[in-house]
């Protein structure tokens, strides 16, 4: 892991209870996270820059896409 990528890392890590579930065709299960539990979290975050803060919320959305289909793919088996 890159050292500039712990800071995106631990503040998705940190969401982990912020999934909605639902149901997509035959999927049911987390089909994204709480954008309002999650913008709340990164506003929580002390002596970021807006820069910082952006490049979290952008991190955060890629690795949410990436842990969805990953998971769509597993119960597709």
């Amino acid at each position: 892991m890159w050292p500039g990528t712990v800071p995106s890392l631990l503040f998705f890590e940190g969401l982990k209870t912020q999934w909605r579930r639902g149901a997509i065709g035959k999927f049911t299960g987390p089909i994204g996270l709480d954008y309002t539990a999650a913008w709340h979290d990164l506003q929580m975050q002390p002596g970021l820059t807006d820069e910082q803060r952006q490049t979290l919320w952008s991190d955060m959305k890629i690795m949410e896409e990436a842990a969805v289909n990953a998971i769509r793919g597993l119960c597709r088996g």
